[in-house]
C-alpha cells in the first residue's frame, strides 16, 4: 500500500510539472505578441442566457402558483363548520348505544382533585430538608419543614416528630 501511494504521488508530481510547463509555454506565447482567440458568442452571452432562462422559469412558476391559489379560493369547500354542526344535530341516533352509555356516565364538572398528602411524599420532602441542612441552606430547610408540619399530623405522626426535631436543630444552629 505504501509503495502504491508513493507511485501515485510521483505520478501526480509529474503531471503537475507537465501542467506548469504548458502554462509557461502559453504565457510565453501570449507575451510574444500572439493575441488570444476571440471568444465565441456563446462564451460572451452564456451567463446572460442562463440568467434570463432562470428568471423566466421563476416567473412561470409564480404565475402558476397565483393562478392555482385563486382557483382554490374561488371553489367553495364541501363542508363548512355550520354544515357540520347542523348534520350532527340532525342525526343524533347515529351514536352507537354503547358509546352513548359511556358518554352519559361522564361527569363534566371538573373540580380540583382532593389534596391528600401521601406519607411517602412527606418522607421525600423530609429527606430534602435533611439535605438542605447538610449543605447548610437553613432557609430552604425551614420552608420545607414548615410545609411538612402543616399536613404531617393528618398523615403520619412519626414524620411530624422527625420534622419538629429537625426544626429544633435548625433553630439551635441559628441561635449560636
Amino acid at each position: 500500500a505504501l509503495a502504491q501511494t508513493k507511485a501515485r504521488v510521483a505520478e501526480l508530481e509529474k503531471n503537475i510539472a507537465d501542467l506548469q510547463k504548458v502554462l509557461e509555454a502559453r504565457k510565453a506565447a501570449l507575451n510574444a505578441g500572439e493575441q488570444p482567440l476571440p471568444k465565441s458568442g456563446m462564451d460572451q452571452w452564456g451567463p446572460a442566457v442562463v440568467g434570463l432562462g432562470l428568471t423566466a422559469i421563476t416567473g412561470l412558476l409564480l404565475w402558476w402558483l397565483a393562478r392555482y391559489s385563486r382557483r382554490a379560493e374561488s371553489q367553495p369547500s364541501k363542508t363548512t363548520v355550520a354544515d357540520a354542526g347542523s348534520m350532527a344535530s340532525a342525526n343524533p341516533a347515529a351514536i352507537p348505544p354503547n358509546a352513548a352509555a359511556i358518554l352519559s356516565s361522564l361527569d363534566l364538572n371538573l373540580s380540583p382533585p382532593p389534596t391528600q398528602h401521601d406519607a411517602d411524599a412527606l418522607r421525600v420532602k423530609l429527606n430534602l430538608a435533611k439535605a438542605y441542612i447538610t449543605i447548610e441552606d437553613f432557609e430552604a430547610a425551614r420552608k420545607a419543614l414548615e410545609e411538612i408540619l402543616l399536613v404531617s399530623s393528618q398523615v403520619d405522626p412519626q414524620i411530624t416528630i422527625a420534622a419538629r426535631g429537625l426544626m429544633a436543630e435548625i433553630n439551635q444552629r441559628n441561635d449560636h
